[in-house]
């Protein structure tokens, strides 16, 4: 079979939520003008500005009036916006800076671990979770992000551990019950599974992800027909998710539905020829069929 895995977080901004005043065209010489440009970067930031933005914060962090902390909400918008454009390394720079400027800043801390996760830097990432759990054990969000480099990292049984301390922080987050369902699986156990990917259907019922990984979950438990309404349910979601269309082949031919089975690994083939599994599988029908 073809698993599909799911992680996702939304990055947490540290922001001075005041009114400024337009900021003036030449850079700030005290301490209000820094203040007011940096509110200014931050509108801009909002509107998607991101370019605007980098260089309003410029402008407010090589002026130097700005105590550390505030210094630190600069470095890490600034990375924010950075990132928005692509800039990975200067982001990454911006957040480090703003640790430094302000030790005890955890949503730097925080977006610096996303960025390192984005990048394959899972171990610096982790830190950067571990420490913002050790100060504020609640933070669901640096709870879910370190549950999903556990399960990459083989370390099931703690990541499940995260996502169920997410799970009691936000009961409506559904890729949380997904998550932990995808962790039950991978622990091979597919009943405590089930109702958790029934809850994160419930709660987000147009993921085709879900779907599929509840069909994964019944294809194990030996509950086909349960598994191909499924995959029909995610492809009817994701017409493109090839690896849906091979496995609920594998299910139809396990029933004896062989001819629909090769209907859904041809159309697989169209969409993933390069899919080893699917790749293969091709081969053998175009065996049989020349014998």
């Amino acid at each position: 079979m073809i698993f599909v895995r799911s992680w996702v977080m939304a990055m947490v901004a540290a922001v001075l939520m005041v009114q400024m005043p337009q900021a003036a065209a030449a850079p700030p010489s005290t301490v209000a003008e820094a203040r007011a440009r940096y509110g200014q970067a931050h509108e801009r930031i909002t509107a998607g500005d991101y370019e605007q933005a980098v260089r309003m914060l410029d402008e407010v962090i090589a002026s130097a009036l700005l105590n550390d902390r505030e210094l630190a909400l600069a470095y890490n918008n600034r990375g924010l916006a950075r990132r928005r454009l692509g800039d990975m390394k200067g982001a990454l720079a911006d957040y480090t800076a703003a640790i430094r400027s302000y030790p005890a800043f955890l949503d730097a801390y925080y977006n610096r671990g996303t960025l390192l996760s984005a990048l394959g830097r899972y171990q610096e990432a982790r830190r950067d979770f571990d420490f913002v759990l050790s100060r504020k054990p609640d933070h669901a969000a640096a709870l879910y992000n370190r549950g999903n480099l556990l399960r990459r990292a083989g370390v099931v049984a703690e990541a499940g551990a995260d996502f169920r301390k997410v799970i009691d922080l936000r009961p409506g987050f559904a890729p949380a019950y997904n998550n932990l369902g995808v962790v039950m699986v991978a622990m091979r156990r597919y009943e405590e599974a089930i109702p958790l990917y029934d809850r994160a259907i419930a709660l987000a019922p147009e993921s085709a992800t879900f779907y599929y990984n509840r069909a994964n979950a019944r294809y194990a438990m030996g509950d086909l027909k349960g598994a191909i309404a499924d995959y029909s349910k995610a492809i009817a979601l994701a017409p493109s998710n090839a690896a849906a269309y091979y496995n609920r082949g594998l299910a139809l031919e396990r029933t004896g539905l062989g001819k629909q089975a090769i209907e859904d690994f041809r159309q697989a083939y169209a969409i993933a020829p390069a899919l080893a599994p699917v790749a293969e599988k091709i081969r053998q029908i175009d065996a049989l069929k020349g014998q």
